[in-house]
This record gives C-alpha cells, structure tokens and sequence, in this order.
C-alpha cells in the first residue's frame, strides 16, 4: 500500500489539535474526523501504523497483520512538534510537495522533512 504523506500531516495536525496532556487520544477520534475529509479507512489505518515506526509520535496500537484496529496514541515527540512545525504552513507544504514531484517524483518522510526545513532556511535567509 502507498503511504499519504498529505494522511500523515493531517494526523499529527490532528494529534497536536486534540492532544489532552494526561488523557488518552483514541484512535477512533482520528479515523473519524479524518474519514470525514475524504481518507479512506485503510489509508488512515496505514498511515497510523507508518507513523508509530517513526520518532514523531508516541503510539500505543493495538494491530492484527499489520492493520491498526483500535489503541490509543500518545502525544507528538519533540521531533514530531519540529517536523509539524516545519510543514504545518499550507503554503510551505505544497511548496515541498511541487517541489519533490517536480525534481524526483516523490520522496520518504525524512527527505520530506529535510526538504521542508531547507525551504525555510532559505526563505529566511539562513543558507
């Protein structure tokens, strides 16, 4: 299955937005709001079980054959707020998007990230 790289923004968006210090963020909360957008459940599903492999989120799923069923997700991790930050703009997200399509067609969430954090650097100046 290919992995949404747009599925995965919009859930730590949503983490961030709905992340309750101390309480529980069902998974159920996720599927539902993003299954309101117009995610299908498996790509939601898969997206979850990609991201909890990363250092962006603290996951607790519960899985059968690789497929999300249900569980609670912890908070984003210091690296998960730094890369949210550096692709929360819309702008600067379809920015690296076009940019990654154009050059190379496509590209992993760590060049993803480093792509993003470079944009800013040189919108900013600093490269």
């Amino acid at each position: 299955m290919k992995l949404n790289n747009d599925c995965v923004r919009d859930i730590l968006l949503f983490i961030e937005a709905n992340q309750i210090s101390g309480k529980a963020l069902h998974v159920d909360s996720i599927m539902k709001s993003l299954k309101s957008t117009g995610y299908k459940e498996d790509e939601i599903k898969y997206a979850l079980s990609k991201l909890d492999e990363t250092p962006y989120v603290n996951f607790d799923l519960t899985e059968y054959n690789g497929l999300v069923l249900g569980g609670i997700s912890g908070a984003l991790t210091w690296e998960g707020h730094q890369f949210l930050d550096n692709i929360r703009n819309k702008t600067t997200w379809e920015n690296v998007k076009s940019n990654i399509k154009e050059k190379v067609g496509n590209a992993s969430i760590t060049i993803i990230a480093a792509v993003a954090e470079s944009y800013i650097k040189n919108k900013l100046g600093l490269n």
